[in-house]
């Protein structure tokens, strides 16, 4: 099965989205993937907060943006699940309501429902961390997930950028404004083919 629909896409390099992406076609040639929770395994990878965020952001969240782009499916599983995506919007009202808290601060209302939101969303795992970590651990993981939920928003807007400004390119109505920031969007890693800095 893996060999019949053409293994994995050698376009993706180093920590990406080549097994996500290999799901799409193994879904569209009508084969189901189950999960056996019994098996267990290590990523062998040292992680640092840098390398962590460049993996998550450069070589997941944008190419499977493009992925979900590309095939026009964006399915209700793994981290695009409705709960996931209501997070996003969430992550991405409180991150907004921050930044306007010094100019306007009734925002900080915006900011209240946001995290209650996130909190409600996400109780079960938050509940799973104070299970097994305890208090402290879930407290600190709060923050790191939050961003993660903003930067995976930032991450879909970007692609969403891209994908406006290819087909401007393709139909010829690049103007000086949009060619640079088609230029500067081609730059940022995150497309298949692109190599792991």
């Amino acid at each position: 099965m893996f060999q019949a629909v053409g293994g994995f896409d050698g376009r993706y390099k180093g920590c990406s989205i080549e097994d996500i992406e290999l799901g799409y076609r193994l879904k569209a040639a009508g084969h189901s993937i189950a999960l056996d929770k019994a098996l267990q395994c290590t990523h062998l990878k040292r992680w640092t907060v840098a390398s962590m965020l460049y993996t998550d952001f450069f070589l997941r969240a944008l190419p499977w943006t493009e992925l979900i782009l590309r095939e026009r499916r964006l399915l209700n599983d793994l981290n695009t699940d409705t709960s996931s995506r209501l997070s996003v919007m969430a992550a991405g009202g409180l991150g907004l309501s921050l930044l306007l808290m010094p100019m306007w601060p009734v925002s900080l209302g915006l900011a209240g429902g946001s995290s209650l939101m996130l909190l409600a969303l996400n109780w079960p795992l938050y509940r799973f961390f104070y299970k097994t970590r305890g208090g402290w651990f879930a407290l600190k993981a709060l923050p790191w997930h939050w961003f993660y939920y903003l930067y995976s928003g930032v991450a879909f807007f970007i692609g969403l950028i891209r994908r406006w400004l290819e087909a401007r390119r393709a139909s010829g109505l690049t103007g000086r404004v949009s060619e640079h920031a088609a230029r500067l969007m081609d730059m940022l890693p995150g497309k298949p083919g692109t190599k792991e800095a």
